[in-house]
């Protein structure tokens, strides 16, 4: 099924329309990416939660609190000019940036904007809510909770005084803090969905861009809002293509069709360092590659049979070929560059052994191995990283069958807990161990029926174990800073021994440049389009 947005086929004509010849450079106004784009499914803030999406709308929404243009960590003033803390820690006032518009209905941006926005996070409890309710708000105390005062003052009270350092960046710096056109979606309600099916194909907020049209796994446009509070942005049109191919990305970039290619492998990227037409960017990243294993199946739930595919992964050549400009080895939930990371060697206990894996299996009781099944994204790298376990297991005995698919469909399976093996990528901003240990370690609620939980990677494994649920409440509130960080590298410890994921690479965001584009800005966490000039 296609999709389109209110102008019905307009991505595909407009893109159509500012085809270029081949050899010739995209327009001198319009930024041209090409990416896989199989896994947007929504423009809705409240139900986005792929990489893909999230960057797109963090150019066209912008929330209460941003992250300056050069580093994710460093909060500054979005929506809301000001805000302030109670010394009990558990209120945050904002007071809502006067004269702000909304694109494109011109309508003015309040408080009772940022109000209804926050709540309908929580009350639709699609992908965005936990990010909202995991801090102790929820549909019974939401509409206490979250209050506008009055045009230009929200309050938000949480239930405890959480760290500022998580409630800041993870909270009000996140899509769940876009402010929406609650008068503008409202218009388009159908059965109490709070405009759920129109923000699946519209925009309605203020950012440096606005969505122009999406054609499903073709194109996306985006059209400069002239009167952005933060600037005129240099580009008046970007347009996304899907194009997941490495090659195609590569050819296209080296004849000026496109301005930037996101999903370029090993090779291709050598031949562009190599080239005179385009550069690499690279920008370290909280990310992740890993594979997730099923802790419902009678086999993969057995620790020393997940150990041993751990030890089939020859990390260190893939990051020298495959991975060498995509990311490093990481085998622990907390990256590099977040507080209570392990260091880089201990970060890495694993190696290509397939001796040990084949002792391991022996000691879980399979001595002759076993048959799964491994899904996977069909862009790069998942398919090259899926083939290289798939060989090593069956020199040990283990039949790994590769099922690739769009990824969309691989996270629309991961999320319903319908695989046996997946293999992932999942980012979180915040730098600190609790970010991480809260969604791949803790699990609210197992219960298959507890669906609200299925942005928590946990809980799509299936994975519920009470120990992990206890630290991470203790250590949340843990004042010494010392003996948290020592904590945290405990229960990596722990984790990397007993977890049902197979941490794989810490990634980079990998950027095939134009020589074209210039004077852009980006951080850990974004890629502000705002800022790219030619």
């Amino acid at each position: 099924m296609r999709h389109f947005s209110t102008a019905v086929g307009a991505a595909a004509l407009l893109a159509a329309s500012l085809a270029t010849p081949a050899g010739a450079a995209t327009p001198k106004d319009t930024l041209v990416i090409a990416w896989n784009l199989d896994n947007l499914y929504t423009f809705d803030p409240a139900q986005i939660g792929e990489t893909t999406t999230d960057e797109i709308m963090n150019n066209v929404c912008d929330p209460l609190i941003l992250t300056s243009y050069e580093k994710s960590s460093e909060l500054i003033p979005g929506i809301a000019e000001s805000w302030a803390i109670s010394e009990d820690g558990k209120q945050w006032t904002f007071k809502i940036r006067k004269g702000l518009k909304h694109s494109p209905s011109g309508n003015p941006l309040t408080a009772k904007d940022a109000e209804w926005s926050l709540r309908r996070v929580v009350q639709l409890n699609l992908n965005s809510a936990n990010i909202i309710t995991k801090w102790g708000i929820n549909k019974d105390n939401v509409e206490q909770a979250i209050q506008a005062k009055d045009s230009d003052t929200l309050v938000v009270t949480f239930d405890k005084g959480y760290p500022q350092a998580l409630i800041g960046p993870v909270v009000f710096a996140s899509r769940a803090s876009f402010v929406l056109d609650s008068v503008e979606a409202m218009k388009h309600e159908v059965n109490g969905d709070k405009a759920n099916k129109w923000l699946g194909a519209n925009t309605a907020c203020t950012g440096g861009y606005r969505l122009r049209s999406w054609a499903a796994n073709d194109t996306v446009v985006l059209e400069r809002n002239d009167g952005y509070w933060r600037g005129q942005p240099k580009m008046r049109r970007v347009i996304v293509r899907h194009v997941p191919e490495s090659a195609a990305e590569r050819l296209q970039l080296e004849k000026g069709d496109i301005d930037m290619g996101r999903v370029l492998n090993g090779n291709d990227l050598a031949g562009i360092e190599a080239g005179k037409a385009a550069r690499v960017v690279k920008t370290p990243r909280t990310q992740f590659y890993y594979v997730t294993f099923n802790m419902g199946d009678p086999i993969l739930s057995k620790p020393k049979v997940r150990q041993a595919i751990k030890y089939l992964v020859d990390y260190d050549g893939l990051e020298k070929t495959v991975m060498k400009y995509e990311g490093r080895a990481r085998q622990s939930l907390v990256p590099m560059g977040a507080f209570g990371a392990l260091s880089y060697e201990e970060g890495k206990p694993f190696k290509l052994d397939l001796e040990k894996a084949k002792q391991l299996l022996t000691e879980a009781g399979h001595p002759n191995g076993f048959e799964k099944e491994m899904i996977v994204g069909n862009a790069f790298p998942y398919p090259d990283l899926a083939q290289h376990i798939q060989a090593n297991a069956a020199k040990i005995g283990v039949k790994i069958n590769v099922v690739t698919m769009a990824y969309g469909q691989v996270v629309a399976r991961h999320r319903a807990r319908n695989f046996d093996m997946t293999m992932s990528a999942y980012y979180i901003t915040v730098p600190d161990a609790d970010g991480f240990v809260e969604q791949m370690a803790f699990n609210p609620d197992n219960n298959p029926e507890a669906k609200g939980n299925a942005q928590y990677p946990s809980w799509r494994a299936s994975f519920f174990d009470p120990y992990y649920n206890e630290m991470r409440e203790k250590l949340l509130f843990e004042k010494d800073v010392k003996k948290r960080e020592e904590a945290y590298k405990d229960l990596q410890r722990r984790h990397m021994q007993d977890g049902p994921f197979a941490y794989l690479f810490q990634t980079n965001r990998v950027m095939g440049l134009s020589n074209t584009v210039k004077n852009f800005k980006v951080n850990e966490d974004r890629v502000w389009y705002a800022t790219f000039e030619k």
